[in-house]
């Protein structure tokens, strides 16, 4: 198994035990509103990162914690086979949109 292959083992078995309660706010608001904005249903950590402009911060735990939570929350389903690859539950997405327009204006900057 390779590194990647071991560290997305890792983070699959971690996210029941994980939350982002203490994860930077901003970073988890930018995220969610990136995947509000997305209609690809397929996601990559890198092009989320991109489309949230966090690039910078890949390594920063602050995203785990946050892919975590939308993984317990059903925004995203890991695919196992494709390490930090994920399905976006785009059902899940357009109803929190209805439900909460001014979240993605709030995240979007200040």
């Amino acid at each position: 198994m390779s590194p990647l292959q071991q560290e997305w083992a890792a983070f699959i078995a971690l996210v029941p035990y994980f939350s982002a309660h203490h994860a930077v706010p901003k970073m988890r608001d930018r995220l969610l509103a990136a995947l509000q904005q997305c209609k690809d249903p397929v996601l990559s950590l890198d092009a989320l990162l991109l489309r949230a402009g966090l690039s910078f911060f890949a390594d920063d735990l602050n995203v785990d914690l946050a892919l975590m939570q939308f993984v317990r929350e059903g925004w995203l389903a890991p695919i196992a086979d494709q390490p930090f690859t994920f399905t976006l539950n785009l059902i899940h997405s357009k109803a929190a949109q209805r439900c909460l327009p001014s979240l993605s204006n709030e995240a979007g900057g200040e």
